[in-house]
């Protein structure tokens, strides 16, 4: 079946798949790779003014302003790959 995606602005996505109707899609969170889930969590907080909250099974999370959560999780530094996250900062 052919996934139809109309792109909204604010982040809300409406997607039609087959006879199912619309339905609101937004990124609820991403998890986010490192040596140390703690410290890199604060240390990304440090620099963008964001909040650690509190530790979630293996995960450190930090919500930015638009709700969507970077889980920081620890894992063996040989199974870090690359990943990229694009942050806009208004002024």
């Amino acid at each position: 079946m052919p996934v139809t995606v109309g792109v909204r602005h604010a982040g809300v996505r409406e997607v039609q798949y087959g006879g199912i109707p619309h339905m609101p899609v937004e990124l609820n969170h991403t998890i986010v790779h490192a040596r140390n889930n703690r410290e890199s969590a604060e240390f990304l907080t440090g620099i963008l003014d964001f909040k650690v909250g509190d530790e979630w099974g293996p995960f450190i999370p930090v919500a930015n302003s638009n709700g969507v959560t970077l889980d920081f999780a620890s894992i063996p530094v040989e199974s870090i790959t690359m990943q990229h996250y694009a942050f806009l900062i208004r002024v």
